[in-house]
């Protein structure tokens, strides 16, 4: 279903490659807020939005994404791609963040759970640095 998900509305995306560097600072700006916090701080979303970062060194490439819900919600996901391991992790998402929170998709393990929790903060920061 993500891999779907991304296909339907990647291309038409706003796309941004983020250094190492600055996804660290994303990472650690207002890192104990939770999703919903960090949606009440951000003008409505306009279009999708694709954030990409590298790591030649760990031989990983990362991106998140964002995109508007009809309800003012944002949907997020993430994926990646390992070159040490020689493939595509599967990619997580949708998840809806809403003023209620951040909803869980159904059927998703724990680990994937946190991989995206951690995943809808990195972009809802980034999206609130960027203004």
């Amino acid at each position: 279903m993500a891999l779907r998900w991304f296909a339907g509305w990647l291309p038409d995306a706003d796309k941004y490659v983020v250094s190492e560097r600055a996804l660290a600072r994303i990472a650690a700006w207002h890192a104990t807020d939770e999703p919903r916090e960090l949606l009440a701080g951000l003008p409505p979303l306009q279009k999708p939005v694709w954030y990409e970062t590298a790591s030649p060194v760990r031989g990983l490439v990362r991106g998140y994404g964002a995109l508007p819900a009809a309800d003012g919600g944002i949907d997020v996901g993430c994926a990646s791609f390992s070159a040490v391991l020689n493939g595509m992790n599967p990619p997580l998402g949708p998840a809806r963040v809403t003023a209620a929170g951040l909803q869980r998709p159904d059927h998703m393990g724990d680990k994937s759970w946190r991989e995206l929790r951690s995943a809808a903060g990195v972009v809802l920061r980034a999206l609130r640095r960027r203004g």
